[in-house]
C-alpha cells in the first residue's frame, strides 16, 4: 500500500533546540485553548438543557438551538484539533499541505464558540425579562 503524498511533512531544515521548545510551548498553549474551548462549550450544553428542563414556557427558543448548534460545533472542531495538535508535535512542526485545516479550524471553532455565547445571552435575557420567581 503506498502512502498518501499529503501525510508526508515536507522535507525543511532540523529546528534548533531554542525552535522545538518554543514551538512545544506554542503546541501546548494552543492545546489549552483547544481544551478550554470544549469545557466552556460543553458547560454552555449543559446549562441550554438546565433552561429547557427547568422553565416550560421559553420564548425565542430557535435561538436556543442556534447556539446548541453552535456550541457542539465548537466542541467538535476544537477536539478535532487536539488531535491535530497531536500529531503535529509527532511529526515535529514539519509542514504538510494539510496544514491549513489547523487554521481553518482554530477559526471555525473560536467564532462558533462566540457566536454560541451571543445567542445564548440574547435567549436568556429575552427569556428572564418575562421571568417570576415561581418558576413560569
Amino acid at each position: 500500500m503506498e502512502a498518501d503524498p499529503n501525510d508526508i511533512p515536507q522535507e525543511v531544515e532540523p529546528m534548533s533546540l531554542a525552535e522545538s521548545k518554543a514551538f512545544e510551548e506554542g503546541s501546548k498553549l494552543f492545546h489549552d485553548t483547544f481544551k478550554h474551548l470544549t469545557t466552556l462549550s460543553t458547560g454552555s450544553i449543559l446549562l441550554l438543557v438546565t433552561f429547557f428542563d427547568k422553565f416550560k414556557f421559553l420564548q425565542w427558543k430557535f435561538l436556543a438551538t442556534i447556539s446548541l448548534i453552535a456550541f457542539i460545533i465548537s466542541t467538535l472542531i476544537s477536539f478535532l484539533l487536539m488531535l491535530f495538535l497531536a500529531k503535529d508535535v509527532y511529526i515535529m512542526g514539519k509542514p504538510t499541505s494539510r496544514d491549513w485545516l489547523f487554521r481553518l479550524g482554530a477559526w471555525v471553532a473560536a467564532v462558533s464558540f462566540v457566536l454560541g455565547i451571543i445567542i445564548l445571552v440574547l435567549f436568556a435575557a429575552s427569556n428572564f425579562s418575562n421571568w417570576s420567581p415561581s418558576g413560569g
